[in-house]
């Protein structure tokens, strides 16, 4: 199999028995089942090939909808604050942020990732300091996780939000402890 998992063979209608590529190559088809729950809940797999594949991040509403969650400063202050619990940096052992200042956001940043998030920080403890975040969001994540973790570092990026998992060949706390480097942060979960 691809490593993107495009050379699948479509299982069902008017595609059936036939690669996903050529079934993804039809617009108008892809959108309508894309808008279909009983494709969601019976093939995640495919949609998430689909989405991730045949499909700029830009065109999605899911992806558009996830990205546009980080305009609010409240959602910012959660990612950073999610992001400290699990950062292995010195500082934040140092204690909790009390406070979070001067949040820049710049969306399509330079090393590609969907938002960049800047800001200075105060903790508990009287230590201040400036983070600077590179953030992925994709709304479906799979047994595609090689594929997105390796586009997810190629962008130094630090956290990968997502809408929802849905592989089945490992758990999402599998996927954590392979790429440690990399915050995933569970939208829908929250």
């Amino acid at each position: 199999m691809d490593k993107n998992g495009i050379d699948q063979i479509v299982p069902f209608g008017k595609y059936k028995n036939q690669p996903i590529e050529a079934m993804a190559q039809d617009s108008q088809y892809t959108e309508w089942l894309m808008n279909q729950d009983w494709f969601r809940s019976r093939f995640p797999e495919l949609r998430t090939i689909i989405v991730n594949n045949f499909r700029e991040p830009s065109d999605t509403p899911e992806h558009n909808s996830m990205v546009a969650r980080f305009i609010d400063d409240g959602f910012c202050e959660n990612i950073i604050i999610e992001f400290s619990k699990l950062s292995k940096k010195e500082y934040w052992r140092e204690g909790k942020i009390t406070g979070i200042n001067n949040i820049i956001r710049k969306f399509e940043s330079k090393y590609g990732s969907d938002i960049c998030i800047q800001c200075y920080f105060l903790t508990e403890n009287g230590n201040n300091g400036y983070l600077h975040l590179e953030i992925e969001c994709k709304p479906v994540m799979s047994d595609d996780f090689p594929s997105i973790m390796r586009q997810c570092r190629d962008q130094k990026t630090n956290i990968l939000v997502i809408g929802e998992y849905t592989g089945v060949g490992t758990s999402l706390e599998n996927v954590r402890k392979m790429f440690p480097d990399i915050m995933i942060y569970e939208m829908n979960k929250k």
